[in-house]
């Protein structure tokens, strides 16, 4: 069903009243057998459980959360996002730029440390025949 229903200002316009219905039959229809379910209205914003009647006159007096548009909590399975698999070819290309810049990184600071151990070295192996 269409959605636009939720932002209707009208709650007792015979559209969102339809809309309001629908949701509480399409609730009901994915909670089992539970006597309550959570409560999308603005005030309660699924933090609280009601009765099927009370969230219906919630939804009717108080509104919808506009931005519950995939009813998750409800039931409702969202559909998967074509952009999903895009992304995740761009993160694999990002992170073969991140290894690449790990990689060098630490190579530079490697070269660095032998480099300054090496001197270390030397400088200990002078005073030590210095010394002798």
């Amino acid at each position: 069903m269409d959605r636009s229903w939720m932002s209707l200002s009208d709650r007792f316009s015979q559209p969102y009243v339809d809309g309001v219905d629908y949701f509480i039959e399409f609730a009901s229809a994915n909670s089992g057998e539970a006597v309550e379910i959570k409560c999308p209205c603005i005030d309660c914003r699924n933090f609280y459980k009601h009765k099927y009647d009370t969230v219906r006159a919630h939804l009717l007096v108080r509104g919808i959360m506009l931005s519950y548009t995939t009813w998750l909590l409800h039931g409702e399975i969202p559909e998967p996002d074509d952009q999903d698999e895009s992304d995740d070819e761009n993160n694999k290309d990002n992170d073969d730029v991140y290894g690449e810049l790990l990689n060098d990184h630490y190579r530079g600071t490697y070269m660095d440390d032998d480099t300054s151990e090496r001197n270390g070295v030397q400088n200990f192996e002078k005073l030590l025949e210095a010394s002798q």
